[in-house]
């Protein structure tokens, strides 16, 4: 392995949130969560990471938690999530995932928001 790959970091933080928000519930999902956010802190203190990337990872996380609770963690985390994407694609406008993940997650948020009226 390589310690100071920024891009497995990436790709394993990336692959556990994506497991998560498939699987908000299932078993494992907790351990998948706590490997992203050990990858994305390790990012954070890599000299060559890129901001916009980790902003991303970041506000996927907080995603992720919407998603297992929406009533609880949906006003906790709504501010945070936006505020990362939106820092994601200050820094790269041309980060597609930023972009897809915003995306994504307005929709769900509109989707919501609907369900209520």
């Amino acid at each position: 392995m390589q310690p100071d790959s920024i891009q497995l970091k990436y790709q394993l933080a990336l692959q556990s949130l994506s497991f998560a928000v498939t699987y908000p519930h299932a078993p494992q999902t907790e351990n998948m969560i706590a490997e992203a956010e050990q990858a994305i802190a390790k990012m954070e203190q890599m000299k060559h990471g890129d901001q916009s990337d980790i902003c991303t990872l970041r506000g996927f996380l907080y995603m992720v938690r919407i998603v297992q609770n929406p009533a609880q963690n949906g006003q906790r985390y709504y501010i945070d999530v936006m505020q990362n994407y939106e820092k994601a694609l200050k820094l790269n406008p041309n980060n597609q995932l930023a972009k897809q993940l915003q995306q994504k997650f307005l929709e769900g948020m509109k989707q919501q928001t609907d369900k209520q009226k």
